[in-house]
This record gives C-alpha cells, sequence and structure tokens, in this order.
C-alpha cells in the first residue's frame, strides 16, 4: 500500500474543503500487479493524466502515467473534513456501461447518482448499459437498478428461436435440443435432456447441433450429422486391449494417436495405440439418430468372415455388410467367404448365406462323415472323420495286398479297387467293397510251365457294383493245386511281376 503523503496538513487547510479520493482497480503495463491501493488529495478527479506527470510522487507517476484515468474509479465529495475514505468510495455506486453498438463492457469509473440500467432492442437484440434512467418503449426491455455494477445483461429478457421460426422472450437461456427420432427443438428455458444445447446470448439458438457418444461415454457436439464406433483389438503376450473407440464423423481410414483415449502399461502395446491404422480395424457408423454409436449399435452391425480364393485363413472383415447377406462357399476345392449373395458370387460349387455378424464360417456348409483310415493301420484304428466342406463323397480302396483305405473325396488314381459313394454319412463300410471280390485277379494272367507246352487260360468275367464303374472278377484266376507248391510260388510271383511291371 501506498503510504498516505501530505499528512494532515493538506486535510487541514479550510480553504481546500473539496477533496477526492481514487480507487485504481485496472493495472497499467509495468512492474506491478493486482493493484489496489488508493490516492487521496484535494480537489475534483483527475481528467488527464498530467497531474501525474506533475506530482512529487515519482514512483506513483511512473506507475500510473500510462494508466487510462478513465478506467480508475473515482469518487468526490465535500460533505466534510476528511471525507474521502476508503468505505466512502465503497459506498458509491458504479454501473457497467456499453452503448448500443459497442461489443465491450466496461466498468464505469465515476459515480452513479441516479440508477444503473440496462436495455434490449428487440429489433436488433442489441443491449444498453450506463446511468440513468429507462426509457418508455415497446421495442426495448429495459430494467433499472441501485447497486453497484448491478446493470448485467442478464436482467433484461432476449428472445430465442422456437420452432417453425417463431420466438419466444426469456431472462433464462434459449436451447437447441435434439431428440430421440433425429428431430430438432428450440426454445426458451433450461435444456430438458443432455443432447440439447444452451446459450445466453440474443436468439443464439440458431443452429441445428448433432451429437455423438465420445471418449468415456461423454457427449460430443458434432458438425455433421455422422457417428462411428470402431473396435480396438491388440495384443502383445498375455496383455491385451478390447475396447471401443467413439468419435463424431465416418469411419476413418488412415493413422490414429488412440494414446489419449486408451490406456496401456505395456510399451509395446503402447506405441501400437500411437499409430494404430483405422482401415484394418473394425468400424460401423451411423447417421439416423443422436449418440447412436453406442455399443449395441455395433454389436447388431452386421460383419462378415472375408476370405479370397488364395488367402490362408480368413479374417474378420473391417466393414459391416452393406448387402445385408454373408457369404460362404466353395470355388475350386477352397473356402471363399465375404459379403455378398450367392447368386451374386461365380464357380462356386457350393454356397451359403447367413445374415449374422460373422455367421459365414465353414461349419454352415454341408459336410459329409467318412470312415478314415489309412492302409498301414490296423483295422479297428478306423474314426469317423467330418470332411471338409469341399468334399461331397468318402471311398473305400483296398491295394495289391488287400489292404485297406478309407477316406472322404474321389477314389485315388493309384487304387484299381475302390468305390466312392456319397449317399449317406459313413457310407464307406468295408461291405462295399468285401475282400472275397478283391483277392481276384483284375486281368486275364496266362501261366506256362516249364515242363509242358499246355497253357492255362483263364478268362475275366465282369460283375458291376453299384457306385462304381470299376470291374472286379467273381472268382480265382487259376485253379492251383495246394499240393504243388512250386506252382503256387510261380503263381504268386508272376501276379507280383504284373501288377510292379
Amino acid at each position: 500500500m501506498l503510504r498516505r503523503f501530505k499528512g494532515f496538513k493538506i486535510y487541514l487547510k479550510r480553504w481546500l474543503a473539496h477533496c477526492y479520493v481514487e480507487h485504481p482497480y485496472l493495472v497499467s503495463k509495468g512492474a506491478f500487479k493486482n493493484l489496489n491501493e488508493f490516492y487521496y488529495d484535494c480537489g475534483k478527479c483527475p481528467v488527464n493524466n498530467e497531474f501525474f506527470k506533475n506530482t512529487s510522487n515519482v514512483s506513483l507517476s511512473k506507475r500510473l502515467v500510462e494508466t487510462n484515468l478513465s478506467g480508475i474509479q473515482c469518487a468526490e465529495c465535500n460533505n466534510g473534513p476528511l471525507c474521502n475514505t476508503e468505505k466512502f468510495l465503497e459506498k458509491q455506486m458504479f454501473c457497467f456501461e456499453k452503448s448500443e453498438n459497442d461489443t465491450n463492457i466496461i466498468k464505469g469509473a465515476r459515480v452513479c447518482r441516479d440508477k444503473c440500467f440496462v436495455s434490449r432492442n428487440f429489433t436488433t437484440g442489441n443491449v444498453t448499459q450506463g446511468c440513468g434512467k429507462c426509457l418508455k418503449d415497446e421495442k426495448i426491455d429495459c430494467i433499472a437498478c441501485k447497486e453497484r455494477y448491478c446493470n448485467t445483461g442478464d436482467k433484461v429478457a432476449k428472445l430465442c428461436w422456437t420452432n417453425k421460426n417463431e420466438k419466444c422472450k426469456t431472462k433464462n437461456p434459449c436451447y437447441t435440443l435434439r431428440t430421440s427420432t433425429n428431430e430438432v427443438k428450440k426454445g426458451c428455458g433450461k435444456c430438458p435432456f443432455h443432447t440439447c444445447e444452451e446459450c445466453n446470448d440474443h436468439l443464439c439458438n440458431n443452429q441445428d447441433p448433432f451429437y455423438c457418444f465420445g471418449f468415456m461415454n461423454s457427449y460430443r457436439n458434432c458438425n455433421k450429422s455422422d457417428c462411428y464406433i470402431a473396435k480396438i483389438e491388440e495384443k502383445n503376450g498375455d496383455e491385451k486391449i478390447n475396447q471401443f473407440h467413439y468419435n463424431c464423423g465416418k469411419c476413418p481410414s488412415g493413422i490414429l494417436n488412440l494414446s489419449p483415449y486408451i490406456k496401456t502399461k505395456g510399451l509395446t502395446l503402447q506405441n501400437k495405440i500411437k499409430k494404430i491404422n483405422m482401415s484394418n480395424v473394425q468400424c460401423a457408423q451411423c447417421n439416423n439418430k443422436p449418440v447412436c454409436n453406442a455399443d449395441t449399435f455395433f454389436e447388431s452391425q452386421l460383419f462378415c468372415w472375408e476370405k479370397d480364393f488364395n488367402e490362408w485363413t480368413a479374417t474378420k472383415g473391417k466393414r459391416f455388410c452393406k448387402q445385408g447377406l454373408c457369404f460362404v462357399g466353395i470355388n475350386k476345392g477352397e473356402k471363399v467367404q465375404g459379403c455378398g449373395k450367392c447368386s451374386d458370387q461365380k464357380s462356386l460349387s457350393k454356397c451359403f448365406n447367413c445374415s449374422n455378424p460373422l455367421c459365414n464360417d465353414e461349419t454352415k456348409l454341408p459336410q459329409i462323415k467318412c470312415y478314415q483310415l489309412t492302409s498301414n493301420q490296423r483295422p479297428n484304428d478306423r474314426k469317423a472323420k467330418t470332411c471338409h466342406p469341399s468334399y461331397d463323397s468318402c471311398y473305400i480302396a483296398r491295394d495289391i495286398f488287400w489292404r485297406t483305405e478309407q477316406n472322404c473325396g474321389e477314389c485315388p488314381t493309384k487304387y484299381e479297387n475302390c468305390i466312392k459313394c456319397n449317399h449317406t454319412d459313413l457310407c464307406n463300410e468295408d461291405s462295399l467293397l468285401p475282400l472275397s471280390t478283391t483277392t481276384a485277379g483284375a486281368k486275364t494272367i496266362s501261366l506256362v510251365y516249364s515242363t509242358t507246352t499246355s497253357e492255362l487260360t483263364k478268362k475275366e468275367s465282369t460283375n458291376f457294383i453299384k457306385g462304381t464303374t470299376h470291374r472286379f472278377s467273381s472268382r480265382s484266376s487259376a485253379h492251383i493245386n495246394k499240393n504243388e507248391n512250386n506252382m503256387l510260388a510261380l503263381t504268386l510271383l508272376t501276379l507280383i511281376i504284373y501288377y510292379i511291371f
């Protein structure tokens, strides 16, 4: 605080009975802040800075010489000696001052002897403030008051927009509401719901806001009526991220830094979150109602498994399926999956359509069951197997040693004795190709004895077995005398050489 200078001598001079007190409340640009000091002297309130240039108080002169005195409160008194006290200044009434066409409001620095007033012109919406009385005018709303700085702009009524471009008068805020049916309602008063915006200026509710869910399920005011929700799934070791990200706009396709919204401890995941490629993230967008980008909206959207002919594994579709149907099919023995109708796909031997999220897995295609047994396994090792959807049939085959092979698919070309079936699951039973049938030779065999010129010839007889085009002999190739071991050995050797070469 400045010391009160010049002492009592100034105040005891009776011929100078007119004194003043001033309270600087604005801070000049200089070496001090929060100026809250009082300066006392005789005379009337200074109207310019010339007085302070000539004062003997050098410190005060430096601090106030650049201060605009019109912004410094000052009050005069002449009702007795030493009347210019701090309490006297605090009791004086000052008003806010603003002309109708100005945008800035200032605190009046001179005492108002009458009343403070504030008025609004409903035609222009402009507010006027100052010291004085209200004028009678139907186009103007005016309020007068008798307290320090009481004439604030909220004292007078303003106009707000309502529906159908009508107006209402209120001293409360104006509001703009976005309804659950995506309609806009406007009016006077406070917001009736959270998808709403308030304002306090004349006819200020002239916008049509739209709202989306934002970070931590907050409500965001958006410039356009588009919202999106994206599912962020990242993993590093045992640490996983599986959460939604919400925002205004359409599904982004660029790189986003989501570290302000998604927190994780691991440094590797932190770096991933800083550079998320949104084109590789499942995302759904909407614009049918406010805050439409809720979790339930995402879960109701149709995403499909996607896999091309030349890809190894299927991945989750990144954008919702606009066609409303997912498909899974077989193209040249390879599984293909995606969004669309089966009728629009080409070269598919099988196809299935569905309309639930991620419904188009391979289990939706018809799958036949077959017995599975390899030729080097024991018969009791045979198992039932659900075949890949690309297979439509089962087979049973026997090799030259009469060992059995059973599996899904077509008959392998290496087998002479094989039957294919597809009329029912597990159709490739042993009974379809009995051993008594395969023990006979499949071709005409000539046996020549070394000690005789006679020939033993057997003609092949043909029987057709349902379900195959292979032919099998109904009886043995030659009549072998069990007692002639040499002839048996020769016959077996001939058979082996025949099938090998």
